[in-house]
């Protein structure tokens, strides 16, 4: 039959014989290796031994135990694809050691290096203070027994590296054992480009408003399935009517009676063909005078 270090893959033999070494020392030891069987095939081992001394005659052996974890391989493979490919990073939160893995992405965004220690005090110095209670509150509502365990938060970063002034967002799930939280997985996701295109329309439509506020016409923003989503202040000027009272269907209440069903057709038709819309119509002024506006509109 094959010795033991026959069986192992040659690049693994090494570290192998190493923990071999190290075994004898009496110390503990852990390893990762691949194993080719006769006909050929290799799979990933993961053991654990030890060392103990018999009672009574003080002699030392090994103790260990081998496992087979090639599919869990395979899988763990397969998700650092699928995680490269998404821009995600994962960590790994033993709750009652409060030992933390983080996978090299998630150290490059807050700026550690591959043999620092993660560390709770290191986490939050990396988020920028004015969220960092926002993610207190998130963890607290994920390790409530009461609830579902799910973690969900987004905040900015300031880390030492590339990090600083980027946004990410953080899911997990809690896994709990006789109602306590004994452990915290997920991923980390960098959602800057996503939040500086948010801002940056946020900005534009502050810019529309502003202006559609000073001009002296009757503006609003509409969608073909709710109506009016809003009004200038001009609009609710004219008409007499709160603003929220010409949301949704409501303006057509400022519309007069006779033109209240051609207009809706024409600007449905409008909406759902893609085409600008056009069509003269006659509004109530807040006095009670009706009077006559083009109106313009683009899908």
């Amino acid at each position: 039959p094959r010795g033991f270090l026959e069986a192992i893959h040659p690049e693994d033999r090494d570290s192998a014989l190493a923990n071999q070494v190290r075994l004898r020392r009496g110390e503990s030891v852990e390893g990762r290796y691949r194993v080719i069987r006769p006909d050929g095939t290799i799979r990933h081992v993961e053991d654990h031994a030890v060392v103990v001394a018999d009672p009574l005659t003080g002699r030392r052996r090994g103790i260990g135990l081998a496992a087979d974890v090639t599919e869990r391989r395979a899988v763990e493979e397969r998700l650092q694809l699928a995680t490269e490919a998404a821009g995600m990073g994962i960590f790994d939160v033993d709750l009652g050691t409060g030992s933390i893995s983080w996978d090299a992405r998630l150290r490059g965004l807050w700026g550690l290096g591959p043999e620092e220690t993660v560390t709770d005090a290191a986490f939050v110095a990396g988020i920028h203070p004015e969220d960092r209670g926002l993610m207190r509150e998130a963890v607290a509502r994920a390790l409530d027994p009461a609830g579902d365990g799910l973690y969900r938060a987004e905040y900015r970063l300031v880390g030492r590296d590339g990090g600083a002034g980027r946004w990410i967002a953080a899911a997990g799930q809690v896994h709990f054992c006789g109602g306590r939280a004994v452990r915290l997985v997920g991923t980390v996701r960098d959602i800057t480009a996503r939040k500086r295109a948010e801002a940056a329309v946020a900005e534009s439509e502050a810019r529309f408003r502003t202006l559609a506020n000073t001009l002296p016409a009757l503006i609003f923003v509409a969608d073909g399935e709710h109506g009016n989503t809003w009004v200038n202040d001009r609009f609710p000027q004219f008409a007499g009517l709160p603003a929220e009272q010409l949301l949704g269907q409501g303006w057509a209440a400022a519309l007069h009676p006779e033109e209240r069903e051609t207009v809706r057709a024409a600007a449905w038709a409008s909406w759902n063909a893609g085409r600008p819309f056009e069509q003269q119509m006659r509004f109530r002024r807040a006095d009670g005078a009706w009077r006559w506006h083009l109106v313009r509109g683009t899908p």
